[in-house]
């Protein structure tokens, strides 16, 4: 009778793990179609442009890379860890008794790629849908845009793994404005000072 039972136990755990294992397999499969259908349309809303144009941009607070930390803690005499660039006059907003400027070059190198900027506005609105799986990441904008009418724009900001905010629609640019930030912080001067 044991030995019945046993065979009968054994039969019914393997009929129900196996049971229970494809009924995961397909709840895997809907989640693994969701992801790959969400990041479609993240990528889609990505690309919708936002009706601000980069050329009606008149402040830039750009956030200050670790690696370029220590040389303005240097230069202005405190730790910074971003600065405010004036798009007409190169000047930086910092709490210095000695004012900062970009040179005309920088200022002119600025000008020209942000008129040629155009911005995406991400997927922050969009409702995601329930069963989708987000990573607990954050990335902090690299840059704050302030447009004439005083409207805010965090650049590339990700609140997760699922959410992007706004950011230059081509990665390429992205990566190009990225590299005009480090130039420009690493060639700050007096405001006067060629």
């Amino acid at each position: 009778m044991t030995r019945v039972f046993l065979k009968f136990f054994f039969l019914t755990s393997t009929i129900i793990l196996l049971i229970s294992f494809q009924n995961c397999s397909h709840q895997f499969e809907n989640t693994a179609l969701s992801l790959e259908n969400s990041q479609i349309s993240n990528e889609e809303s990505q690309q919708e442009e936002l009706q601000n144009q980069a050329s009606n941009i008149v402040l830039i607070n750009l956030q200050i890379p670790e690696e370029q930390k220590t040389q303005f803690s240097q230069l202005m005499g405190y730790t910074l860890t971003s600065i405010d660039v004036d798009v007409d006059s190169g000047q930086i907003s910092a709490e210095t008794k000695t004012p900062y400027c970009l040179s005309a070059h920088l200022l002119s190198d600025l000008k020209l790629l942000l008129h040629e900027a155009k911005i995406c506005k991400g997927n922050l609105d969009e409702e995601l849908p329930q069963n989708q799986l987000c990573t607990l990441y954050y990335q902090a904008p690299y840059a704050r845009l302030v447009f004439e009418n005083r409207d805010e724009i965090s650049m590339g900001e990700r609140p997760n793994g699922c959410r992007r905010g706004p950011d230059f629609c081509e990665e390429n640019f992205q990566k190009a404005f990225k590299s005009k930030i480090h130039q420009l912080l690493a060639h700050i001067n007096r405001c006067g000072a060629t």
